[in-house]
Formats: structure tokens, sequence, C-alpha cells
């Protein structure tokens, strides 16, 4: 069974705007490196005027000369308006490894009519154990 599609839960929805993607492999062929970054986003509004924007950017590195060591961050953005009122909540996050641990810190951000709502930020080191 499929799942239902935005439609369904909201009414009819138009995509006024879309941000340009990006997807793009860059080889920094003196430091050994290969980078991906992608990036996708765009807004969508439904038959009420709701606004529902949202976006993704990842950028993932990683090493010839030494596979143990690899990098991905990631920043993904949210807005909403509705009933007069505008929500954001913004998230970064990066994943490192070495050869003995992963690690991971984030943050996020959320807003209500531009004002602070909610903050949490991580950040964890978690061995790897022969992974």
């Amino acid at each position: 069974m499929a799942c239902p599609g935005p439609a369904t839960f909201l009414g009819p929805v138009s995509r006024p705007s879309d941000d340009p993607p990006v997807w793009r492999v860059t080889e920094d062929v003196l430091n050994g490196t290969v980078t991906v970054s992608c990036f996708e986003g765009g807004e969508t509004i439904t038959s009420d005027g709701t606004r529902l924007y949202g976006s993704e950017g990842h950028e993932m590195t990683a090493s010839d000369a030494d596979p143990s060591h690899a990098r991905m961050a990631s920043e993904v953005v949210y807005r909403l308006h509705q009933d007069g009122h505008d929500i954001m909540a913004e998230a970064t996050a990066e994943m490192t490894s070495t050869a003995t641990d992963f690690r991971l810190r984030g943050d996020l951000r959320v807003s209500l009519d531009g004002a602070p709502f909610h903050t949490a930020t991580w950040d964890e080191s978690i061995p790897r154990d022969l992974a």
C-alpha cells in the first residue's frame, strides 16, 4: 500500500518556488579527497494559504589516503507560515570519523514568530569497535 501524498491531508497544493538543486562531486588531487555536495529546497502552498518551505544541504568528504577519516555535514531548514504564525526549525549536524571513533555534533534551533522557542545541542563520541 502506498503512502498518501500531501494533497490527501492538506488539500490541493502548489509549488511556487524551488531553489536550484545542486549535485556536485569535487576531487582534490593534492589531498587525495573526494567531496560530494548536494542541496534541494522549495516551497509548497496549500489551498488554505499555509506555506511550507524546506531545504536540505549535505556535504560528504572521504579520503583515499586515509579512509578512516571521513566527514559529513548537513543543514536542514523548515519554515511554516500558518494562521498568522511563522515557525522555523533549523538543524546543523556534522559527523566525523577517525580510526578509533565516530563523532556526532548537532544543533537544533526552533523559533516562533521570530523569537527563540527551543534549542538543543549534541556532541557525542562513539567508539568504532572495528566498524
